[in-house]
This record gives C-alpha cells, sequence and structure tokens, in this order.
C-alpha cells in the first residue's frame, strides 16, 4: 500500500496474530471492497449506440436550422427586391413627369410639326426634330414599350415672340424682325409660318438695330438677328436648311434660349434618358435613369371638343399641338429577385380607369419567375 494510505483493520489484525481462515477470508472480502468501491476505477462515457443516436438528432437540429435560414433569406431576397423596385419606379415616374410638366415651353404657340436643324457636332449633322411638346411613339424601339419624346426650351421669352420684316429665301438669307433687344448671341431661335416647318438657328451676335419696321403693326425699329456658319447649329454657306421656298415676311420667331428634345425609352430593361441635341457619349448620352424597368407606356389626353379638358385618352397624333392637354404614363418594374415558381399572372394591366383598363403587358414563362409592381401618373397643362 502507498504510505499514504491507511491499511484496513483486517490486515492489521493479521498481521497482529490472526492466522485463522476465517479471518484471513474476511480480511480479502474488505480488500476487494475497499478496491471496488474505490472512484478511480468507475468508468465513464458513451456506447457506439448513443454516439450514433446523438448523431442523428444533431444533424435533424442542423437540417431544421438550415431551412429556417434559407426561407428567411428568401424572403429578405424578396422584400429588398420590391423595395428597389419601388425606388427605381419612383425616380423614373419623378424624372418624367418633371419633364413632362416643362414640355413646349419656350414655344407656346408654334404650328408645325417638324423642325429642321443641323449641327455639326451631330451625326448626320443634318437633322429633324419633332416640334410637338410631346411626342408619344407606341412600340418604340421595340414591341411592347413606347418611347415618349419632349421639346422644350430654356428662355422664358420665347412667349413673347417677334415678326420676320423681310423674306427669307434660304438659310443664309438676313434674319430681320421687329424687335430683337432680347436675343442674345448663343441663343437658338425657331422659326414657324404655318404650314411650313420650323426651322432653327442659332444666334451669333446679339441683336443689332438696322431701321423701321415696315410690318404692322411695327413695334420699335428693325433688328437683325445674325446668325453666321461659325455657330454647330448653323449650316455651312451655301447649304439650305430652310422649308421649299423659304420663309415670307410675317414669319413668327421665337426665341428658345437653348433648345432641348430629349426621349425616354426602355432598352435592356433599363429606363434611357436621351438628349437628341447633344452627341452620343456612351455612359452618359443616352444615360441610365432606372434598372429594372420592363415597360414604359404612355396616352395622350386629347381635348376634342375644345372645351379645355381631355376627353379621349389614346396614341392617335394629335392635330395639333394645343390638341394634347394631358398625359397618363404607366410603367411596369421588375423584381431582381428569381423565383422556382412562377409568382406572375401572364399580363398584366398597368392601370385601372373605372371601366376602362389601360394597357396590358404579356409576360413570357422566364419572365413571369419574377414578381412585378406597376405605377402609374396622370399629369395636365392646366
Amino acid at each position: 500500500f502507498p504510505s499514504h494510505d491507511k491499511p484496513p483493520k483486517e490486515l492489521i489484525a493479521f498481521r497482529s496474530g490472526m492466522t485463522n481462515k476465517s479471518d484471513f477470508h474476511g480480511c480479502l472480502d474488505a480488500l476487494d471492497m475497499k478496491t471496488t468501491a474505490s472512484p478511480s476505477n468507475i468508468q465513464h462515457g458513451f456506447s457506439l449506440v448513443e454516439i450514433l443516436v446523438g448523431l442523428v438528432i444533431g444533424m435533424f437540429g442542423v437540417m431544421i436550422v438550415l431551412q429556417v435560414l434559407s426561407v428567411n433569406e428568401a424572403q429578405k431576397r424578396t422584400s429588398t427586391s420590391g423595395g428597389d423596385a419601388q425606388t427605381s419606379a419612383m425616380v423614373s415616374l419623378a424624372m418624367i413627369e418633371r419633364d413632362i410638366l416643362s414640355a413646349g415651353f419656350g414655344t407656346p404657340d408654334i404650328d408645325c410639326a417638324i423642325i429642321n436643324a443641323y449641327n455639326d457636332t451631330l451625326t448626320p449633322p443634318q437633322f429633324t426634330l419633332s416640334a410637338r411638346p410631346l411626342l408619344i411613339q407606341a412600340n418604340t424601339p421595340s414591341s411592347g414599350s413606347d418611347q415618349i419624346t419632349i421639346g422644350r426650351g430654356s428662355s422664358a421669352l420665347g412667349s413673347v415672340p417677334t415678326t420676320v420684316q423681310n423674306n427669307m429665301p434660304n438659310s443664309s438669307s438676313i434674319l430681320r424682325v421687329n424687335y430683337g433687344a432680347d436675343f442674345k448671341a448663343g441663343d437658338v431661335v425657331l422659326i414657324s409660318q404655318s404650314p411650313k416647318d420650323c426651322t432653327v438657328v442659332q444666334l451669333t451676335q446679339d441683336g443689332q438695330r438696322t431701321g423701321t419696321g415696315n410690318v404692322s403693326p411695327a413695334i420699335g425699329t428693325q433688328w437683325d438677328l445674325q446668325h453666321n456658319p461659325t455657330s454647330a447649329w448653323n449650316p455651312p454657306g451655301g447649304m439650305n436648311i430652310f422649308p421649299t421656298g423659304g420663309y415670307t415676311t410675317g414669319a413668327i420667331v421665337y426665341n428658345m434660349g437653348q433648345l432641348e428634345n430629349i426621349k425616354y425609352y426602355v432598352s435592356n430593361n433599363n429606363l434611357m434618358y436621351q438628349d437628341m441635341t447633344k452627341p452620343a457619349v456612351a455612359g452618359s448620352n443616352p444615360s441610365i435613369v432606372a434598372n429594372g424597368v420592363i415597360s414604359l407606356k404612355a396616352l395622350y389626353g386629347r381635348d376634342t371638343n375644345s372645351d379645355g379638358y381631355a376627353d379621349i385618352f389614346d396614341i392617335t397624333n394629335p392635330t395639333g399641338n394645343r390638341e394634347v392637354v394631358a398625359v397618363r404614363i404607366g410603367i411596369l418594374i421588375q423584381g431582381s429577385q428569381y423565383e422556382k415558381e412562377m409568382v406572375s399572372p401572364a399580363s398584366i394591366v398597368l392601370w385601372t380607369s373605372g371601366s376602362t383598363n389601360g394597357p396590358e403587358i404579356s409576360l413570357s414563362d422566364e419572365q413571369r419567375h419574377y414578381r412585378y409592381r406597376t405605377y402609374n401618373t396622370y399629369r395636365d397643362w392646366e
């Protein structure tokens, strides 16, 4: 026995002279009981069966946790996708509405459908623009979505036109008007004379006094508006961009300041913005307004009975600029989350108005695996 263990009494007695057999066996039994009861000799642990059962239970627990996380993550992605779609829609409609409200600014009374123009920074340099404050082109540039073009100027003086004082057979002719004090170098001016197409040129000098007007009423003196070929907006000498026969005395001139002709359209599921009076530059003109836009649709609100209110909504080309008094626009936004199952219908109506539905957009089987939101707005110029 180790020195620190005290021997059993039976062993002490044996050593003291207890030599009978019963005492000896009692001593051995005591030793056996002492050894068996010692905690250091008790074996602890799990059997193989217990370990396997524990592993199975643990695996089920991990599977349940992973399933819950997967469902929560899918819901999170769907929710985030819906939030992104809403943001895209709000940005898209805000920009379009802002530009529509300024459509026709600077040229309130022009009576033409086409504007002849030249700009040597564009390709091709000679081109035409729509003279409509708002132009809707259905299924452009691709089927299922429309293109909206907005024309405007930047000068409030456009609402105060001046009158041409001499015949102008071509675009190199002297532009003489009955008032030109507020016309400055760099201003783009629009010449209009129904039923001819309009034309724009750019002034290269401030308006110059030249004499007494000869058109009634002749307000003040005559003014020459120089538009030399040194400007990008003016054609070179010998080139004519005026309509056949040019313009005659009495034609109207509007000071547009800076001309803008912008369009909104959908390309590759993006809402695009492009200014047609500026050179094309990758990444900036055209530029992406919002992602996930599947369709842009619009309808004219036309006043066909001259009471000042829209009585028909369609895409019929108006007969004049004053016929369009309102516009209705709808966009279809696609969420970014792809779902395993088809979660959207085969077609979506952009809006409902009483018993009349707006445009209906068809979805392919692949597109139906995404979720969609529709947004629309109505704007008038009253």
